[in-house]
């Protein structure tokens, strides 16, 4: 600081054109500023000071600054370097709009109390992963709290933004436990007053920049009676996906989620050795809220399921029967098992032939009217799916009559693929083909 005030000595007496030194010392750096606060330039960086008629100009390598004042109306401070102590009083409200995640309340929304082990990470901008501090609350148990603790001051500006978040910059939420009591994660923003080697900050009202849902994890098959008791859980917002590992399986689990506005999300849950999704569209989360959702999620079919029926609720059941004791009813038995075939995980043949034989065209408009299945998609079978459900189809006929079934395969504008079923099912080939005018048995498959 010698150096400036000297520099600024010579400018006086001499009047004219003087060079400034550059240095990288931090403690000769300082701020040049007009003390009306509107023009404000820091020496580093600065080739040359100008005194004329009253003005000073200061020139760096981008362009000048000009000062309209004498020089007795320029002043010079140092940045603030060090280590400070930092109070702040912090609100972190109980409404539904909550910020702290412990506990429910009771009229079932989420309590908010600063507890012990809490730590609030200060950062200097919006984006930089370095902390400058950290603060603890010096009371616990209620929703509001001074926090206090020491910041790295250097470079620090009285009236600066500080950002204040609870978990450090690096915090992942695509790995969870689960467990309300993990989910402290909120955010504020307070102006910085630096008096000597202390420093305090405007109150800070603390938001969170996540939804917290409650899932309960339901058997769809029964109507939601019995609960899924479940090792592990990923939940698929758009392209991104977070996992909730429980200490221990659990049919409650908690999981924050960011904003989503009508998307969609997916649930995928293990269950002992079965996989259970859940799927729905046009999913609204807002910051800060919280739900309470129960999902009924429906077991993925596996190669034990080979045989057993798929009913209009998209749940596997052993047979008809046990389909109609649930309040449903079965549509398609399961035949293959497997992607290979242009489906996601396997193919149900319909219990009966369409009504009457029909030509290519009519054949795919009958197979698309069947009642919609979640998780499914009806259609005529192509000649890949004929060939991957033959070996269970052989041994099981179910139902099929010996002839021509169309397959949705075409060889050319005019004739597609048929399967031949001889021998009362006994024997299923899908390599010749039909003139699509002709008239064949057809019988929906379900690819799910």
């Amino acid at each position: 600081m010698k150096k400036l005030y000297f520099l600024f000595t010579i400018i006086l007496c001499a009047a004219m054109p003087i060079m400034a030194q550059h240095t990288d010392d931090n403690r000769n750096k300082a701020v040049f500023q007009s003390t009306d606060g509107n023009n404000e330039v820091s020496t580093d960086d600065i080739q040359l000071i100008r005194f004329d008629g009253g003005k000073v100009t200061v020139v760096q390598p981008w362009g000048e600054t000009v000062f309209d004042h004498t020089l007795q109306n320029l002043t010079f401070f140092r940045p603030q370097s060090g280590t400070l102590r930092l109070t702040v009083d912090a609100n972190i409200g109980t409404s539904d709009n909550t910020n702290r995640a412990f506990s429910i309340d009771g009229s079932g929304r989420l309590a908010s109390t600063w507890e012990s082990g809490d730590v609030v990470y200060v950062y200097a901008d919006e984006s930089s992963p370095t902390y400058i501090g950290t603060l603890t609350p010096s009371t616990t148990g209620s929703n509001t709290a001074r926090l206090v603790g020491d910041i790295n001051a250097t470079g620090l500006q009285d009236g600066q933004t500080l950002y204040l978040e609870t978990q450090s910059r690096t915090y992942n939420m695509a790995s969870q436990t689960g467990i309300l009591s993990n989910m402290f994660y909120a955010k504020a923003e307070a102006t910085v007053s630096i008096n000597g080697g202390n420093a305090t900050i405007s109150d800070a009202t603390f938001t969170r920049p996540m939804a917290v849902a409650k899932f309960t994890l339901k058997d769809k098959a029964d109507n939601g009676t019995t609960l899924l008791n479940a090792t592990s859980l990923t939940v698929t917002v758009g392209s991104t996906t977070y996992t909730v590992t429980p200490a221990t399986p659990a049919n409650e689990l908690f999981v924050a989620i960011p904003s989503i506005n009508t998307g969609d999300v997916t649930l995928t849950a293990t269950v002992g050795t079965d996989t259970y999704v859940y799927t729905k569209t046009g999913v609204t989360f807002e910051n800060g809220h919280y739900y309470t959702i129960g999902v009924k999620m429906t077991r993925q079919a596996k190669p034990e399921d080979l045989g057993k029926v798929i009913a209009q609720n998209g749940c596997i059941y052993n047979d008809a029967s046990a389909a109609t004791a649930a309040g449903t009813e079965a549509v398609a038995v399961i035949e293959y098992i497997g992607n290979e075939s242009d489906c996601a995980h396997g193919l149900a043949i319909a219990l009966a032939d369409e009504a009457s034989i029909m030509t290519f065209s009519d054949a795919a408009t009958a197979a698309s009217n069947h009642t919609a299945v979640p998780g499914g998609e009806w259609r005529v079978p192509s000649k890949s799916d004929w060939e991957h459900m033959a070996a269970y189809l052989t041994a099981h006929h179910q139902g099929l009559t010996e002839g021509s079934y169309w397959t949705s395969t075409v060889k050319d504008s005019d004739y597609a693929y048929r399967a031949i079923v001889s021998g009362s099912g006994n024997s299923i080939v899908a390599t010749q083909t039909n003139n699509k005018m002709e008239s064949l048995n057809v019988r929906a498959v379900l690819a799910f």
